[in-house]
């Protein structure tokens, strides 16, 4: 049986298929929720709120890759050695390179662009159940010599990927083609009732999997966002209605009952009637623009990120403390939150504003990834003075910042830089001068001592690792980092950070060494015997560590959460608010990431060969997101978009500004002039402070009861002090 739950946004899908999944579990009958990979914890969470522990452990929850882990277990097909990202990267490269004499159009000797871009297009291919087979019979029926090649150059390149990777490792995106293939053989899931629930569409990939469980389970249920009363007809929800449309083509083939939907007409989120009327009017044709003023929907104007992110952190505090908000009632989403990186993180810090974010850190920028590619960037480019000073100022070395401070002066004064540090450093600190000081010598003892004590151990290894395998040249950069005793100066970074405030910095570093350990390790079990020379090592290094992924779990219970319009699941928040709503980036315009351009795209659509969704699909969907973003809070809502960016080009509001005007024709886009700074800015002690260092600046007043905090704050008294 297949049934459908249909309903806007806010109508109460999620409490019907609770509802639905509770029933099941009362009568014991089996029940399992399917929500997106990124969305389980959450709905784990909820089910453990709404049912209670004994009941909620009855219904079981998973997400694509979940479900394909449970199903595996069960039928005696554990994967032991599943390949990862940087692994797949490592192996993309190496097959590159093994191609080179063979392709015409897409060699490149396993550059990362390359490599990136062919990953992309091996994903798509996956994702999309498209062969290489059948990738070499459309290119038999194309006219265009540049799509025939990179046809056949791609199915070659994709079958000598997999060959390389089937030697050793399991690859999880084969995972669902490997479900479906069980469940095709004995789908052990037929007595279960199965809920689909915060999808809006599926993978090709997916919709098989999808398709077996629809023909063969007890039932399955569901959640579609659409106006059930229009049957999905409007273009905001083109998306779901073409989900709705396929799954039950499915049925019909396959002869499964599909059942009345369960249509949701009522909406329950919008606690004003502002926001109720705003769902009901964006993105449609049928809009009529609306006299009211909202009070509960904000348009802001910001001069640049930095601007809008300061709008937001005040905003925040402000209904924290006069609307007794608690942090985690509140999200702020962008689509991409890479741009974001610096800025918001600082002033939501800067405001006091617990937050958890969903991005993953910068890796090159910790110490330890720093020494890694400082030590191989030395040795691949002869010492590069830049490069060795970026060695030593890692901090993981065990000199102190005084002997780096010597040795970096000699340096400059004496333009020491490549084949210059295999010398023994003889002159003058000073520089020309006819006599050496006592002072002079202590110096020079020291800085000869540092570059004997650092150089030397790599320019040994540079000789020895030459034409070694991949094994014998990660053991020989293991010896090379005990030799300059990076783990002793972990050991002290860590006790200091241990000793200071900062004790999750200290663990980082920890986590991150253990991790680069982890990349050694699967770097020399992927190359093996494969002899290289050390600049190619390092290369399938980098590509490890690129794959390299550091990431927080929440410090409280109570954050705002930080997340993007892709991965924003709608839940229990109050208020939200959409940053970056700026033309063209959201909703974005779509564009491809693999190999092949959007008319080859649909040249290879026309020849029933369809990889990933056409551009029409993709912007339906970055509407449809726009629509979920714009709907998710219950209370509040604030939409901001900036003029500039830190490169100082223009920028225009998107569609989702647009639309709030079209449906408020008298609300106001506020800007930075039309809040009162001076308050806002008392809401946390780093811009109170700001702000009156400013008034002090100008000569204004200030009042005492401010003077007498920050004189009696440690972190601020000396700095009121010099002020005054």
């Amino acid at each position: 049986m297949l049934r459908f739950i249909l309903g806007k946004s806010g109508s109460g899908k999620i409490t019907e298929t609770l509802k639905i999944a509770g029933e099941l579990a009362d009568s014991n009958l089996p029940v399992m929720l399917i929500v997106p990979d990124q969305s389980t914890f959450e709905c784990e969470k909820t089910l453990l709120d709404v049912f209670g522990a004994k009941k909620a452990e009855k219904v079981l929850v998973f997400g694509f890759s979940r479900l394909c882990k449970y199903v595996f277990e069960l039928t005696g097909n554990s994967a032991d050695n599943v390949i990862d990202e940087g692994t797949r990267a490592v192996v993309m490269s190496l097959a590159l390179e093994e191609l080179t004499e063979k392709l015409r159009l897409l060699s490149s000797k396993g550059s990362k662009s390359l490599v990136d871009v062919m990953l992309q297009t091996v994903s798509d291919l996956k994702k999309s159940s498209v062969t290489s087979d059948e990738l070499r019979s459309v290119s038999r029926l194309v006219c265009d010599e540049t799509l025939k090649t990179k046809l056949n150059e791609t199915a070659l390149i994709s079958d000598t990927f997999d060959a390389l990777v089937s030697q050793s490792y399991i690859d999880p995106m084969d995972d669902l083609t490997r479900l479906d293939d069980i469940l095709q053989k004995n789908n052990i899931l037929r007595n279960y009732t199965i809920i689909f629930d915060g999808f809006s569409g599926f993978t090709m990939q997916q919709l098989k999997v999808v398709r077996s469980l629809i023909r063969d389970c007890t039932a399955t249920y569901f959640t579609l966002t659409l106006d059930p009363l229009t049957d999905g007809s409007e273009e905001v929800f083109a998306t779901s209605q073409q989900t709705y449309k396929i799954l039950k083509e499915y049925a019909k083939r396959d002869g499964v009952d599909i059942k009345a939907p369960i249509k949701l007409t009522d909406l329950h989120r919008f606690k004003n009637n502002e926001l109720t009327l705003l769902e009901q009017n964006i993105f449609r044709t049928h809009l009529e623009p609306l006299e009211i003023s909202p009070e509960n929907i904000c348009v802001y104007n910001a001069v640049d990120m930095y601007d809008e992110c300061e709008y937001v952190a005040r905003k925040i505090k402000g209904l924290v403390i006069e609307k007794g908000y608690l942090y985690s009632d509140i999200s702020v989403i962008c689509h991409d939150i890479d741009p974001y990186k610096g800025i918001l993180s600082e002033i939501l810090e800067k405001y006091e504003i617990p937050y958890f974010s969903d991005e993953h850190a910068d890796i090159d920028v910790k110490p330890v990834i720093r020494l890694v590619n400082s030590i191989f960037r030395c040795i691949v480019f002869d010492f590069e003075r830049e490069d060795v000073l970026a060695l030593l100022k890692s901090g993981l070395t065990e000199f102190s910042v005084e002997e780096i401070s010597l040795f970096e002066n000699y340096l400059f004064v004496w333009n020491v830089s490549g084949s210059a540090f295999k010398n023994k450093f003889v002159q003058n600190p000073k520089g020309y001068s006819d006599r050496f000081s006592d002072y002079d010598r202590e110096v020079l003892v020291k800085v000869e001592n540092l570059r004997e004590s650092v150089i030397e151990p790599l320019l040994l290894f540079k000789e020895n690792a030459k034409d070694k395998n991949g094994l014998e040249i990660s053991k020989l950069f293991y010896a090379l980092l005990e030799e300059l005793k990076v783990p002793d100066a972990l050991r002290r970074m860590y006790a200091d950070f241990e000793s200071s405030d900062d004790k999750a910095v200290g663990a980082e570093q920890i986590r991150i060494w253990n991790m680069l350990m982890s990349v050694l390790d699967k770097t020399a079990a992927v190359i093996g015997t494969k002899a290289m020379t050390v600049k190619r090592y390092y290369e399938l290094l980098s590509l490890q560590i690129s794959a390299m992924q550091l990431s927080d779990i929440p410090r409280t219970v109570d954050c705002v959460t930080v997340t993007t319009a892709q991965r924003v699941r709608i839940s229990k928040q109050k208020a939200s608010f959409l940053i970056g709503c700026v033309d063209g980036i959201f909703p974005a315009i779509p564009h491809t990431a693999g190999i092949f351009s959007p008319f080859e795209l649909k040249m290879l659509a026309m020849n029933k060969v369809e990889i990933g969704d056409d551009f029409a699909a993709l912007n339906n969907l970055e509407t449809f997101m726009a629509y979920s973003c714009m709907t998710s809070a219950s209370e509040y809502l604030s939409v901001s978009f900036y003029l500039t960016d830190i490169s100082g080009a223009s920028y225009q509001p998107s569609e989702i500004v647009l639309q709030c005007k079209k449906v408020f024709k008298n609300i106001v886009a506020y800007d930075r002039f039309d809040f009162d700074a001076k308050k806002e800015s008392m809401y946390a002690l780093r811009p109170a402070f700001d702000a009156v260092a400013e008034m002090l600046g100008r000569g204004e007043k200030v009042p005492e009861s401010l003077l007498e905090v920050f004189s009696k704050i440690t972190e601020y008294s000396a700095k009121m002090d010099s002020l005054k």
